[in-house]
């Protein structure tokens, strides 16, 4: 069993989750009543696989805030940006 560092890419039909695990560069797709109480699509998760499976995860919401706090920060910053103008009227 390996333990690897993952997060939600999409939930499709409220049935199916995908879970993309960068270091492989490979997805996963679980049945999202699976999924750990509180995630959504964008959430970190820590999962274990064994034999080509996901066989636990636990809701890493450190990272999640973290990541959510991160591109906030970008996109207010992208937005401050487009205010102001190279050129002067």
């Amino acid at each position: 069993m390996s333990k690897y560092q993952g997060f939600i890419d999409r939930i499709e039909d409220n049935k199916f989750a995908v879970i993309i695990i960068e270091s492989l560069k490979e997805e996963y797709i679980v049945e999202a009543s699976d999924l750990p109480d509180g995630v959504q699509s964008g959430s970190h998760l820590h999962v274990n696989i064994s034999n080509g499976r996901i066989t636990s995860m636990i809701y890493d919401k450190t990272k999640t805030n973290a990541v959510e706090n991160r591109i906030s920060d970008k996109m207010a910053e992208l937005r401050e940006k487009k205010k102001k103008s190279r050129y002067e009227k």
